[in-house]
C-alpha cells in the first residue's frame, strides 16, 4: 500500500512539473510573438535608388544607421558589397534577373554586413524604374532592418523545439505508467490523458479532449 501511494505520488508531481514546463514554455512562446509584432509594427526604413548596374544614385539618412556609412560614402557606389559575402554573388544574379524582366522586389530577406562586421538581416521591396523606351534603368526602394525579428524567430524555434521535445518525453513516460491519468479544467472537461485512459474509453486524446469526463 505504501509503495502503491508513493509511486502515484510520483506520478502526481511528474504531471505537475509537466504542466508547469508546458506553460512556462506556452507563455516564453506568447511573449515572444508579442515582441515579434512590435518589432514589425516600429521598424524604420533606408530608402535608396539604385541604377541597372546596382549602382547606388539615391540614399536616404538611414543608411548609416543600418550600415554604418554615410550616404555620401554610399552614393556611386556598388551596393552589392554592402551585402554579406555568402549570399553577395547570388543577390547580384538574382538582381540582374529580375531587372531584365523589369519586375518588382517583394519581401526579399537577405543578409547583409554592417560596416563593424557584424550581420545584418533586411528585408527588400523595390519598383523598377523605366526610361522612355520601357527599359528598366533601376529601382527605387526600401530596406528595413529586421534583425531582431530574425533573432526573435530563431528563439521562437527553439522554444518550440524544446517544447515538443518535452511533450513527447513527458507522453512517452505517463503513456507507459497503467493507471487512468487525466488533467481536468474546473468543469471536469479533459484537456490530456494518457494512454491507459484513451484505451478504455477507445478512442483517441484529440477525441477526448474537450469532453467532460463522465461522459
Amino acid at each position: 500500500q505504501d509503495r502503491i501511494q508513493a509511486e502515484r505520488g510520483e506520478v502526481e508531481d511528474l504531471l505537475k512539473r509537466e504542466i508547469f514546463e508546458r506553460r512556462k514554455t506556452e507563455r516564453t512562446l506568447r511573449e515572444n510573438e508579442t515582441r515579434m509584432q512590435d518589432i514589425l509594427d516600429n521598424v524604420a526604413g533606408w530608402v535608396w535608388e539604385v541604377d541597372a548596374k546596382g549602382v547606388c544614385t539615391y540614399s536616404s539618412a538611414h543608411v548609416e544607421q543600418l550600415f554604418g556609412y554615410p550616404p555620401e560614402e554610399i552614393l556611386g557606389r556598388d551596393v552589392f558589397p554592402l551585402l554579406h559575402p555568402e549570399t553577395a554573388e547570388e543577390s547580384r544574379s538574382a538582381f540582374f534577373a529580375r531587372a531584365a524582366e523589369g519586375g518588382e522586389i517583394k519581401d526579399l530577406v537577405s543578409p547583409a554586413r554592417h560596416r563593424d562586421g557584424r550581420k545584418v538581416w533586411l528585408l527588400t521591396n523595390g519598383l523598377p524604374l523605366f526610361d522612355e523606351r520601357g527599359k528598366c534603368r533601376g529601382y527605387r526602394g526600401v530596406d528595413k532592418d529586421i534583425t531582431a525579428l530574425k533573432t526573435v524567430e530563431e528563439e521562437l524555434a527553439v522554444s518550440r523545439a524544446t517544447y515538443e521535445r518535452h511533450s513527447r518525453e513527458y507522453q512517452t513516460i505517463l503513456d507507459g505508467i497503467p493507471d487512468n491519468l487525466t488533467v481536468l479544467d474546473p468543469h471536469f472537461r479533459i484537456l490530456w490523458a494518457n494512454q491507459a485512459v484513451l484505451r478504455r474509453a477507445g478512442c483517441t486524446l484529440e477525441e477526448a479532449v474537450g469532453k467532460r469526463c463522465y461522459e
